[in-house]
């Protein structure tokens, strides 16, 4: 499949991974994670994007992210990581690159993967025994859909603003949990094999985008219309550049022509 230039692509969502460069720690301490949740919450607001789920990890962190149309996941993922970086290096007196050069994005159909990637995120530190058990990790999304979903998570309840709460969520988790019986997204995540979190593991390295064949004819065909519209754009603009050159005349003007010959342009 041609190279996906992260737009917006109707019924996908996107799992975006960035670590830091030579896995080297991107946060220190709780002042770094609220810091990277203020700029989320910042750029979620100005650019409209829904964030279904994420974990702040020592020298990770992932993200669910659904575009809206018009706006690029390079655009958010730029100002977002430029940011924190500058941030990150101001306080710790650094130089350089906080992240590895490039963030690294899978596209996935949204009706069949949404529920299932949000618990693969929540799940996460678990499987790194970051924390005993999902829940008690403070640095994710997962306290927000528990506080949702009506239960009584204290430490939710006392300091909301930490665990995403105020990075208007509520849309989002309400519809994960509206795919789940009675919204019992605990007992969903609990209920989930290890087996399977494995293998998807595999197709998220393997793949980069992931969904029914409907979904990946859909994306080709987006890409396509894509890339023809960003050349035709381009050519416009190089016509006006050739069109200014040949009004000037002399060798220019013979360089423009020659050009159009070569090229076939009209």
């Amino acid at each position: 499949m041609e190279r996906i230039p992260r737009i917006h692509i109707e019924d996908g969502v996107y799992y975006v991974t960035a670590r830091g460069d030579h896995n080297g720690e991107i946060f220190k301490e709780e002042q770094d994670y609220r810091g990277y949740l203020s700029l989320l919450k910042k750029y979620k607001e100005q650019y409209g994007f829904k964030l279904f789920a994420f974990v702040l990890l020592p020298t990770q962190l992932f993200l669910l992210i659904e575009l809206r149309e018009g706006i690029t996941l390079s655009e958010i993922m730029h100002d977002l990581n430029g940011n924190y970086t500058k941030y990150f290096n101001k306080k710790n007196s650094l130089k350089g690159h906080l992240f590895q050069e490039t963030y690294k994005m899978n596209l996935l159909e949204k009706n069949q993967y949404l529920l299932y990637m949000s618990a693969y995120v929540h799940l996460y530190p678990q499987w790194l025994n970051s924390a005993p058990q999902a829940a008690g990790y403070p640095y994710s999304s997962y306290p927000v859909y528990l506080y949702y979903a009506g239960f009584n998570v204290d430490y939710v309840n006392t300091e909301p603003e930490l665990f995403g709460l105020d990075l208007g969520m509520k849309q989002e988790v309400g519809e994960v949990l509206s795919t789940i019986k009675e919204k019992d997204y605990a007992g969903y995540l609990r209920s989930i094999p290890r087996e399977e979190i494995k293998i998807l593991a595999q197709d998220l390295k393997k793949r980069m985008v992931l969904g029914s064949e409907e979904f990946k004819e859909a994306v080709r065909s987006r890409i396509k219309a894509y890339w023809r519209e960003k050349c035709r754009q381009e050519m416009f603009f190089l016509q006006q550049r050739l069109s200014d050159l040949e009004e000037k005349g002399g060798k220019a003007g013979e360089w423009v022509e020659e050009f159009r010959q070569m090229e076939g342009i009209k």
